[in-house]
């Protein structure tokens, strides 16, 4: 636990739980389950597991942020746009009055004039560009602020997680199908222990919570809040003096969030 921790000491908080905790639970938990199952079975095959997990945590933030990065692009073509960019299309309103407050403090706030109804339907890419532009600049206006904005950086967090999570599905499920083949093999050979059971149990459970739980529509649902969240954003920044406002700065934050 103390070298855990010492590794996750060089992380700010959205590395630690966008990132790696989602590493964490689809690569090292599996392991270190075996791990402690093998204690009982071969004591001496134990530390390898074990060793592996300690290791995992090196690359974990890197590799967790590549494939919610790669996944992301695929999730905008089967929403048809993050839910920021929808909010903002004339053709998805749903709320006329909310509508046109949304768009203009996004405009008065970054400077983009926003496509009009027909310009939208002219030209949708163009005017869904314009609308990533807008929301671009209101996400670097707010990113990280815990202390004006802790609700919009609180559901950053989450989306970043639910979307590495889903990016991990497929390699969660190795990792579960090998390890429990592995602990299987061992029961069979040597006899059954009340770890190793519980370990299969363990297995199939997190098996069915990836397959069932870890979705598309899941982290949309977790990517709409986000979107909500960061709107509510602009009431809070119409309200407060220029000179107030927190100033823009370089974050860890990889995605560029539901916009």
């Amino acid at each position: 636990m103390m070298m855990i921790n010492s590794l996750l000491g060089g992380f700010d908080v959205y590395v630690i739980r966008a990132r790696v905790y989602p590493g964490l639970l689809a690569l090292v938990l599996p392991v270190g389950v075996m791990g402690v199952a093998l204690i009982q079975l071969r004591p001496a095959l134990a530390w390898v597991p074990m060793a592996a997990s300690m290791g995992t945590l090196f690359f974990l933030s890197s590799f967790t942020r590549s494939l919610g990065r790669r996944l992301e692009p695929k999730l905008v073509r089967q929403w048809d746009g993050l839910p920021t960019t929808r909010m903002l299309r004339h053709r998805e309103t749903h709320n006329a009055l909310v509508f046109e407050e949304r768009r203009k403090a996004l405009e008065k706030l970054t400077g983009v004039a926003l496509p009009t109804k027909r310009q939208e339907s002219n030209s949708p890419t163009k005017a869904d560009d314009a609308y990533i532009a807008a929301v671009r600049k209101l996400i670097n206006r707010v990113r990280d602020s815990t202390t004006e904005f802790p609700r919009v950086f609180e559901e950053n967090i989450h989306y970043g997680f639910a979307r590495n999570l889903l990016a991990l599905k497929a390699i969660a499920l190795i990792v579960l199908a090998f390890s429990s083949m592995g602990i299987s093999i061992l029961v069979w050979r040597g006899g059954a222990t009340p770890e190793a059971i519980a370990a299969l149990s363990f297995y199939a459970l997190a098996a069915v919570l990836w397959t069932f739980f870890i979705r598309p529509a899941w982290v949309h649902q977790v990517g709409q809040t986000y979107a909500d969240r960061l709107f509510d954003a602009l009431d809070v920044i119409d309200a407060q003096p220029p000179a107030t406002l927190p100033g823009q700065r370089e974050s860890a934050n990889d995605s560029v969030g539901p916009n």
